[in-house]
């Protein structure tokens, strides 16, 4: 699966909200999306998902355009977790994760032993398994989030696209939800996920792309994207970078006076 955008440009009210993004994403790898609220993530997000049209650019899915790939083969193929979803009905949880599976069934099928196990094993990434009864409503944030996770994983797909999926866990789950991203790539899969952990995404992704005003202010390994220049003149902050290892720990110190930010409406 070889997922290629090229100078992609959407304006919302007047305002572009991509400004000539270019991404390729390529099979076994992680690429961190990050950059200030409002710079740009979330709407490339769903124009990578097909749930956007830009005004301009291409997108190729192996050689396709994007836009003549069937629905149905898109959502077997691409699984998009939105920033901050909820469950509005008091489905139970297994129940929930099952909607994963629904490109793969054909009009009127039941699910099948394939399908089952594939429920069961992402309720079981997804340390919900013990809340298979119970109803997504009666969940705290943190569990909801997990299996909303584990039902875009019930679909086996071969991209996930993931806005902000960490937010709403404590520590111990953003690490075991980085992990399962992780696996996804090791298998073969690829991740395009949004994040604000500026050291989280330096541990776990293979490629950041740092977004700023819907354009790309840089790309590439982590310790090449995370320096203080860029981070300063994106975040407007300055930051004290750590030796972690194979990876930089980035730890914000102050806003950098002159780089005061509108905040996004």
């Amino acid at each position: 699966m070889r997922l290629v955008a090229r100078n992609l440009h959407l304006a919302f009210d007047g305002r572009l909200a991509l400004d000539g993004v270019a991404l390729a994403v390529e099979p076994g790898e992680i690429i961190g999306l990050l950059g200030p609220n409002a710079a740009g993530k979330t709407t490339l997000l769903r124009v990578l998902a097909g749930l956007a049209v830009p005004d301009a650019g291409t997108m190729r899915l192996d050689g396709t355009p994007l836009a003549a790939v069937s629905r149905g083969v898109r959502a077997r193929r691409i699984a998009y977790l939105p920033q901050n979803a909820t469950c509005h009905w008091p489905l139970a949880v297994e129940r929930m994760v099952a909607l994963g599976r629904i490109p793969h069934l054909g009009p009127l099928a039941r699910e099948g032993a394939a399908d089952r196990a594939a429920i069961a094993d992402a309720m079981a990434a997804c340390e919900v398994t013990h809340l298979a009864g119970r109803p997504v409503t009666a969940l705290s944030g943190g569990e909801q989030a997990r299996a909303l996770l584990a039902r875009a994983l019930a679909g086996t797909p071969d991209l996930l696209l993931a806005d902000e999926p960490v937010s709403h866990l404590d520590p111990y789950h953003r690490l075991r939800v980085m992990e399962l991203l992780r696996a996804i790539a090791q298998g073969g899969g690829a991740v395009v996920v949004a994040l604000h952990d500026l050291s989280l995404a330096s541990r776990f992704c293979d490629r950041l792309v740092l977004m700023d005003r819907g354009r790309v202010a840089a790309e590439g390994a982590p310790a090449a994207v995370l320096t203080a220049p860029v981070l300063g003149r994106v975040f407007g902050i300055s930051v004290t970078l750590l030796d972690g290892g194979d990876h930089p720990v980035v730890v914000p110190r102050a806003r950098l006076d002159g780089a005061a930010r509108e905040m996004p409406s």
